[in-house]
């Protein structure tokens, strides 16, 4: 049996000799630097180097170790106890960078290294996040910690930025949005350029309304908008079934469409429904094109609202398109079995 006399010896027997996870290694390997430089460690570390004995019991057995004895192991390092500190999430600003502090969370860390959109880096050396300070970044780090910890402190010149930042947490639009308020209808979250570009338009709910307002980046709110046909007007990339394909012909009339051009056209089983599209818009009136991405591209500035029909979710610009209107199949495949099998 090997003898140990302090829980230090005990840590480097654990990292040497046990298979451990690779958070818990990492854990004991971080507390042995802590205790040789630090000369301390808290009584919440010491709580959790208790439990991973009891974790590692099986292994401890094997080599004839029992974990009564190696839990009344004394600590050569100072013991102190946890305080805010090293409990709770914190967020601060250091030389116009954003540092972000949090106790080890190994569902945190999943989520918040998983962010495309994040300008954070890890700092090694002092153990945070760190980011140029930026408005984005700060909303980022505040929504994260305060899904993953209930502690959160901030630095006084955070909570300052957070302070002006309070006479907006009732705002309800971000975008430029249509809402109906007291019978009226307005525009929230406008401004001049966008109400100078649309001072022609009359506000109401009619389809083509609808239509020509999402045409300049502007959201339809909700509540008013009732049916499908509404929803439809309503959105710039509305998605319509492969089944109900020719369902749209009466609304893109309502909505005065004068052009439509299809792009992607994919399997050939979509043939028979692109087919049976250009007939109904051609029954109705309305111009049709399938003849490619140039020709998409060349004609659109020549029509008062030109539409694209997408039957492939692919990336593309239509710098002239009035609507963007993606087709979906959401049919089940049924695979029959093989009899042969």
């Amino acid at each position: 049996m090997i003898e140990l006399n302090n829980k230090e010896q005990l840590i480097y027997y654990m990292v040497a000799n046990l298979r451990l996870s690779r958070y818990d290694i990492r854990f004991l390997q971080n507390l042995e630097k802590i205790s040789l430089i630090k000369k301390r460690i808290t009584s919440n570390q010491v709580e959790l180097v208790d439990k991973l004995i009891e974790k590692y019991e099986r292994q401890f057995v094997k080599n004839q170790m029992f974990i009564k004895e190696l839990s009344k192991l004394p600590w050569k390092t100072l013991v102190i106890e946890t305080t805010d500190e090293y409990t709770s999430a914190h967020i601060g600003i250091l030389n116009d960078n954003l540092i972000l502090k949090t106790p080890y969370n190994k569902a945190f860390i999943t989520a918040f290294r998983s962010l495309s959109e994040s300008s954070f880096v890890w700092d090694n050396a002092n153990k945070y996040y760190i980011a140029d300070l930026s408005t984005f970044s700060l909303k980022l780090a505040s929504n994260m910690i305060t899904k993953f910890f209930n502690d959160v402190r901030y630095s006084d010149n955070v909570k300052k930025l957070l302070d002006q930042l309070s006479y907006y947490k009732d705002v309800k639009y971000w975008t430029p949005t249509l809402v109906c308020t007291n019978g009226n209808y307005i525009i929230a979250c406008t401004n001049k350029a966008l109400d100078e570009s649309i001072k022609h338009i009359t506000l109401n709910t009619e389809l083509n309304t609808l239509a020509e307002l999402v045409r300049y980046g502007i959201m339809i709110d909700n509540r008013i908008m009732h049916t499908d046909e509404e929803r439809f007007a309503g959105s710039y990339n509305p998605k319509v079934e492969l089944n109900n394909i020719c369902d749209i012909v009466p609304w893109l009339q309502n909505i005065k469409c004068d052009y439509v051009s299809v792009s992607g056209i994919g399997l050939s089983t979509n043939l028979k429904f692109k087919n049976d599209l250009k007939q109904a818009l051609e029954n109705a009136g309305i111009q049709y094109n399938d003849a490619g991405r140039f020709a998409i591209h060349s004609n659109l500035n020549k029509f008062k609202f030109p539409v694209i029909v997408k039957f492939k979710l692919i990336s593309e610009e239509y710098t002239h398109a009035a609507k963007i209107i993606n087709i979906v199949n959401s049919q089940p495949v049924n695979l029959e079995k093989n009899e042969t099998m």
